[in-house]
This record gives C-alpha cells, structure tokens and sequence, in this order.
C-alpha cells in the first residue's frame, strides 16, 4: 500500500464514479478538483496525524511502536471512502457559496454527514501502519538514447528498496516515444540515504514489470538491453501493514 504521505490517494475518474455530478459542477462553477483533492488530503492528514500520535503514544502496552504519526500511515480503501465523501462535501460547499443554490448546499450537507460517517468508521477500524515507512522516490530521469530498439512506447517507474528488502509504492510514471534505433536509460531520483532502487516497464498488456534481478545502487543508471525488456515479477503496490492501531474506548469508573 502507498503512504499517506505519499499524497494523491485517488484519482479524478474515482470522484466522478462516486458522484456522477461532480466533474461537470466543477467546470460550470470553476472549481479546480486537483485542488480541491490536495486540500482534503492536507486537512485527514492532519486529523490522523493527531490521531496516531494520541494514540500510539498512550496505548504504549497495546502497540509494538509508539510514536507513530501520519508519516507511517499507508493507504487504504476506507480512507480513500472518506476522502472521496470529504472532497465532494468542498466542492459542492464552494458551489453553493458561488450560486447561492439550495440544492448543492443539500449535497454538501449529505456529502459532509457521508464524511463524518466514514471518519468514524476509519478511525474505529483502524489506521493501518508500517514500522519503517518508505516514502516513493521523486520522478525519476528517462533518458532515449541510440539503441537497437525498433519504434516503441515506454512506460517508466521506479520503486525505493531498504536493506531489510522493504519495497516502496511506484513513483510518478513517465512515459516516452522513442523512433526505431532506440535505447533506454532510467536514473532514480529522492532516495532516502543508503537505500536502493528498483526499475519498472509497463509490457504490452500495460502491467508494470521489474526489469532489475536486484535492487540497484542509488547512483546506478539502468540501461534497456539490446534484446530489450525481458518478462518480470509485477510491481506490488508498496508496504504492506504491519497493524492497525484503534480509536481505544475508555470506559467511566463505577
């Protein structure tokens, strides 16, 4: 699972399912989703943010780390419910300010009431959470260089790895086209000191494949072989959790 820190929880499309609406208020109203999305993200980070530090640091006895904060938290698909309910409670809020309309004030009411019902359900569920977080590595530098390739379509990811094998989430894609005569080249970039790095190709079915046997140096460069990407593992989708810490129920004396 990707951090929280990570950012970018989901993806527009995400928000339209979830209200079909959504898309075409926004452009009749000038709302810009993006950040809209971003704004959301910034306020539940910091609610679990206090969350964990309240509660890993009290519930010591409980939890195997206490300290923990929103920097450990990964994602998943309960908080991705609220942050969906909680940014369309933002846009259609912002659109009712701008046209004054009964209606989108009734759906920010429903989406805001939506929130606080999955808020709460998240937080008694639990956050999930890893000891020793990786965060993703920053965009990493692709390079077209003269090769053997014929004319292709390259899709680009890299993933950080620590010395314990601990795997991050992917990194922002990039994608290039390269003429017939091609090479590739990749360079990771925002490694965390010490670690390394694996590199990733989408194959033709678009399914990002490891192309490295093991984790590169930080300062390694891949390069594309001449007989081109050879079939690997699937890229996993970043640190699985190590346990969810909950909202503790304190029960009166007597």
């Amino acid at each position: 699972m990707a951090l929280l820190v990570d950012g970018w929880w989901c993806e527009a499309e995400e928000l339209q399912a979830y209200d079909s609406s959504a898309t075409n208020v926004a452009g009749e109203e000038g709302i810009d989703l993006g950040a809209k999305m971003r704004q959301s993200e910034a306020w539940i980070t910091d609610k679990v943010d206090d969350f964990l530090r309240w509660e890993s640091n009290c519930g010591q006895s409980v939890y195997p780390h206490n300290g923990l904060t929103a920097a450990n938290a990964v994602v998943d698909e309960r908080l991705k419910r609220w942050h969906l309910t909680h940014t369309l409670a933002l846009v259609y809020r912002d659109a009712a300010f701008s046209q004054v309309n009964d209606r989108y004030q009734k759906k920010s009411d429903a989406f805001d009431k939506d929130a606080a019902r999955s808020r709460a359900e998240y937080f008694q569920g639990g956050v999930p959470y890893v000891g020793n977080p990786l965060r993703k590595p920053a965009t990493p530098t692709v390079t077209v260089t003269a090769g053997q390739q014929g004319e292709a379509a390259y899709i680009v990811t890299t993933t950080q790895v620590d010395s314990r094998g601990d795997e991050s989430a992917q990194s922002d894609v990039v994608s290039v086209e390269a003429a017939a005569g091609n090479g590739l080249t990749v360079a990771a970039n925002g490694l965390a000191a010490g670690n390394g790095w694996n590199v990733y190709v989408a194959d033709s079915n678009g399914v990002m494949r490891r192309k490295n046997d093991a984790p590169l140096a930080a300062n390694a460069v891949w390069a594309l072989p001449d007989i081109g990407p050879a079939a690997g593992p699937a890229a996993t989708d970043g640190q699985a959790p190590e346990g969810r810490v909950k909202e503790r129920r304190i029960l009166p004396r007597g």
